[in-house]
């Protein structure tokens, strides 16, 4: 309603407008006849005074305008504050709502970590402060930023799907994911100008120039807000190609990470987005050994650890699960050890020693931990010997000596594959004094150059 008051008076106005400047051409040609001069000031002093009102109303009419659209945006903008405020909130309360009803189990001896188990272990009779069960299946400061980067990604997920709701956005969405998806399928150690090549389209993409897109122009400035779901993308097919390539072909996982180093060197805001998504698909790489809370279905909490549920309910098989977390693990590993084009790695092998550290102090689950301790031994072990010397020596004593026999007590009848695997690798380690061989496909810094 104020709305059609407001044109009528604009049009009310502008009839006004155009009956003084017809007067005022009047008055203008009377000067020219025999008319009274004084009468011909006056007309004329009284129809500017008429224009110069118009002229006033109309400024006041823009300013009203401009203030009106002023105050929409910053409602949207305080709504918008307040539902992404609101989400945190949510997130945070169901984690930590997670967290108080964890009743932590220690795994039993000769009891598989498979959802193909006949039974689920039942819960310990005596009951543990919250604080102390999440001390015992993670690392409390490890927690907080896992929930904080869950946080992140959800809001991440909320934002896009608003963006993209509007019919028309479908096609800019579209193209966003296919800009992402050829170069990180792309990815191959065919040469080091082939990487730099998926590495400069995704580094033009991201910012915000033009990039081909099978014989079309295609560029993120005709639509700025869609680089946060751009960087959210990327980190997101990145990580997927953890379990659905390299759990295949390990030496994959190097090239990958190359380009992924290269990525989080000019983007570092990616990194939180890349650890999220690696957390989400694969909690042992926090790590976080996730206990069952009270009132979680059997499914669910099977698919908070990662294995995957066909169409009928039916949980993959345990070779099949720790095979893809196997892939997970080794190319979060990798970007730990992989060389940017140029400068140093943001994200270097100070984190594998943090994780091997903390895994040490939580309860081991059986087959999981040994397989994960492994990957990420064999994948970083040159590096953390290259970085760390006698310090990390020692380390590999006490995985020996302390750490290994309580995932050999915990190791169920058909896990005898990850715990062969990591007692072989520490004992030729030790007989080494800690000088581990770098991981077969890994590229060196001059890799780049080739």
């Amino acid at each position: 309603m104020n709305s059609l008051h407001q044109k009528i008076d604009y049009l009310n106005l502008e009839k006004a407008l155009n009956l003084v400047n017809n007067k005022l051409a009047e008055v203008s040609q009377m000067a020219s006849r025999d008319v009274d001069t004084n009468e011909v000031v006056k007309m004329t002093e009284i129809l500017k005074l008429c224009l110069n009102a118009y002229e006033y109303m109309e400024k006041k009419n823009m300013v009203d305008e401009l203030t009106k659209k002023i105050k929409e945006e910053q409602a949207k903008e305080e709504a918008e504050k307040k539902a992404r405020a609101e989400l945190e909130a949510k997130v945070r309360a169901e984690a930590a709502a997670a967290a108080a009803k964890i009743t932590v189990v220690p795994p039993t001896p000769g009891v598989p970590s498979t959802p193909l188990a006949t039974s689920t272990p039942a819960p310990s009779s005596t009951s543990r402060p919250a604080t102390e069960a999440v001390l015992r299946c993670v690392d409390q400061n490890a927690f907080t930023q896992y929930t904080n980067l869950q946080v992140q990604i959800k809001k991440a997920e909320e934002e896009s799907k608003t963006l993209f709701n509007n019919p028309q956005m479908k096609k800019m969405k579209f193209d966003i994911q296919k800009s992402i998806n050829t170069p990180i399928n792309n990815i191959s150690p065919v040469s080091g100008d082939h990487l730099n090549d998926q590495l400069t389209r995704l580094l033009t993409l991201l910012a915000g120039r033009t990039v081909d897109l099978s014989g079309r122009r295609f560029s993120l400035s005709a639509c700025p807000q869609a680089l946060p779901f751009c960087k959210y993308l990327i980190a997101k097919m990145i990580v997927k190609k953890g379990e659905e390539q390299v759990s295949a072909l390990h030496s994959s996982a190097f090239a990958i990470a190359a380009v992924t180093v290269g990525l989080l060197a000019e983007h570092p805001d990616i990194l939180p987005m890349l650890l999220g998504h690696f957390h989400q698909l694969c909690p042992y790489t926090v790590p976080y050994h996730i206990s069952k809370t009270d009132g979680q279905s059997r499914e669910d909490f099977y698919k908070s650890l990662g294995y995957k549920y066909d169409s009928e309910g039916n949980a993959e098989k345990q070779d099949q699960f720790l095979k893809r977390m196997s892939g997970l693990m080794r190319l979060y590993a990798s970007v730990m050890v992989a060389h940017p084009p140029r400068g140093p790695n943001p994200y270097g092998t100070e984190h594998a020693w943090e994780w091997l550290s903390m895994v040490m102090n939580i309860e081991p689950l059986p087959d999981i931990t040994a397989t994960m301790t492994f990957d990420l031994l064999e994948v970083t072990g040159h590096a953390l010997y290259r970085d760390y010397r006698k310090q990390f020596v020692k380390l590999l004593h006490v995985l020996a000596k302390e750490f290994f026999p309580k995932l050999k007590r915990m190791a169920s009848p058909s896990g005898g594959g990850p715990i062969s695997r990591l007692e072989d690798f520490l004992q030729n380690s030790l007989r080494k004094n800690g000088n581990i061989r770098p991981p077969e496909g890994l590229l060196n810094q001059h890799f780049w150059m080739t």
